[in-house]
């Protein structure tokens, strides 16, 4: 196991789930509560629950291409494949703009 891979997380989003959920009561307008709990309940094949939280975190933070592509995944897990390729191309247009952004920020363009 490297660290920093995201591998030691792995089978280990449940002993989580009670900390983010009491995060979720203290700051309940927080998309990065949300944005992980909806992670946990995907990456543990529990995407129906996974959906509104990723649906609300991408209302609260639209410009973090992060949430789209795990939404994207709990989309398509849930056999929603348009709103799926829709929210993968939200991943892209953002990802396209924040390289646009640091190419202008690089070169002064």
């Amino acid at each position: 196991m490297t660290p920093g891979t995201g591998k030691e997380l792995e089978g280990r989003y449940a002993e989580g789930w009670p900390h983010l959920e009491k995060a979720r009561r203290l700051r309940p307008d927080f998309w990065g509560t949300l944005y992980y709990l909806g992670r946990a309940r995907l990456q543990t094949n529990r995407a129906e629950e996974a959906l509104p939280l990723l649906e609300e975190a991408s209302r609260l933070n639209p410009g973090e291409a992060a949430i789209f592509y795990q939404l994207g995944r709990a989309l398509k897990a849930c056999g929603r494949e348009d709103d799926a390729r829709r929210a993968m191309d939200r991943v892209r247009e953002l990802r396209a703009g924040k390289l646009r952004t640091e190419v202008e920020l690089l070169t002064g363009k």
